[in-house]
């Protein structure tokens, strides 16, 4: 698999097949040196690409990375087929890799199989720690981002593949079934409706009264429910679930996890104006509008 320049080597591995488009959906030749200010290439080889032998190809690949750094371009579609992002994905749910983040900005969590941790394996692509779990997925289209320095690697789907907007009420969603820990699938979930395409958000609880308390605020928007239930929800035992196109994330409540650091950092508070200010992405990157994302794996330093 072949990275862009300070991209350190996630699980890399030799290939002769024929080399994906570098396309980012930013389309524009730089006049000054007549490379895309997306991709690095020039027009002629963006026109040749789909008919060129893969020799050729690998040529182009392999300037790429020296042209970025020319134009200083910071991100980069990874050379990955889906073999390559499926075993990417097994390598980073083992311990001590580095860490994952699903959800929007202001709304969003975090999983890592810390070093040394031994997590529960129910599959390849489907984990379990003390403070939460995960299960990935593969669909169709999915492209891998890299941006400078080893910062970040963020899995996407073109925008046009992303199911509609989800509810934007909170609406309660009965016992978790698909929860990854069968003990949790007795847990009621409660679906805050933030209306995002790119994430849908979920509070789990097996607590009576906070169940009661999100019961009576069905129907109600997020902003009305974090404004009158905030409070409850930071300090009830509720687990946070994440779905999102390349599959669901489970955070476990403080409560759940008695003693362990990592919760205290994995379950950011929900943040209503980061919410109403509709940035997709946590933290400061970004990726071209083409794209949307799914998920960010930030790897281990």
């Amino acid at each position: 698999m072949t990275n862009p320049q300070g991209i350190s080597e996630i699980s890399a591995s030799p290939s002769s097949r024929r080399p994906v488009s570098p396309c980012t959906g930013v389309c524009e030749i730089d006049a000054g040196s007549g490379f895309c200010r997306g991709c690095a290439r020039t027009s002629d080889e963006i026109a040749i690409w789909s008919r060129a032998p893969d020799d050729l190809l690998r040529k182009i690949t392999a300037v790429l990375p020296g042209r970025r750094v020319q134009l200083g371009i910071k991100i980069a579609r990874l050379d990955w087929d889906d073999e390559e992002i499926a075993r990417f994905m097994r390598d980073t749910l083992r311990p001590g890799k580095g860490s994952w983040v699903f959800g929007i900005d202001g709304a969003s969590g975090e999983f890592a199989v810390g070093a040394g941790e031994q997590p529960e394996v129910k599959n390849a692509l489907t984990v379990a720690t003390h403070s939460g779990a995960m299960r990935l997925r593969l669909p169709e289209k999915l492209r891998a981002f890299a941006f400078e320095e080893g910062k970040a690697i963020v899995l996407a789907l073109p925008r046009g593949r992303l199911q509609p907007p989800a509810d934007v009420t909170l609406k309660a969603a009965g016992p978790d079934q698909g929860a990854i820990r069968e003990g949790d699938r007795d847990a009621l979930a409660f679906e805050l409706g933030l209306g995002s395409p790119i994430a849908r958000i979920f509070l789990r609880t097996k607590d009576q009264a906070l169940q009661n308390r999100l019961q009576e605020l069905e129907g109600r928007p997020w902003q009305q429910v974090l404004a009158e239930a905030g409070h409850e929800i930071r300090e009830g035992s509720a687990d946070r679930v994440i779905l999102t196109s390349v599959g669901r994330m489970e955070v476990y409540s403080r409560s759940a996890t008695p003693g362990a650091g990592g919760p205290e950092s994995a379950l950011p508070e929900l943040q209503a104006e980061a919410i109403a200010g509709g940035r997709e992405m946590p933290g400061e990157i970004e990726l071209p509008k083409a794209y949307a994302p799914c998920a960010i794996f930030y790897p281990a330093r």
